[in-house]
């Protein structure tokens, strides 16, 4: 989870510094420079709905873990008990980081509209 975190992180970076190039050469684009544009708003969006997604189910997520009890049913049923409390804990700060790589996101995205 924490590589997937770190590539999707990776990206954001990488999309951000070809938006900043793309934003200083806005005039006089060639097709081609057109289509990558095109392309990089479409993987911007991609993203975008990936984190929303992410989003709803960390969300459902923290619903359902509200739900959990302790039932002493034995020495597996404590130790699912306690992984699933420790997600449970986790799921506020995930949720947070989530929010901001989708701000993240979106600003770049409004930043692409606005270099073409």
């Amino acid at each position: 989870v924490a590589g997937a975190r770190a590539r999707a992180a990776m990206r954001v970076l990488l999309l951000a510094a070809a938006l900043r190039h793309a934003s200083r050469t806005a005039h006089g684009l060639s097709l081609a420079t057109q289509h990558r544009r095109r392309v990089l708003r479409g993987v911007l969006r991609q993203e975008l709905e990936g984190q929303h997604r992410a989003r709803v189910n960390l969300e459902a997520e923290l619903e359902r873990r509200r739900d959990v009890q302790d039932v002493d049913d034995g020495e597996a049923h404590k130790k699912e008990y306690a992984k699933a409390v420790k997600r449970a804990a986790a799921v506020p700060r995930r949720l947070v980081e989530v929010t901001r790589r989708g701000e993240q996101l979106e600003a770049l995205l409004e930043r692409s509209r606005g270099a073409t």
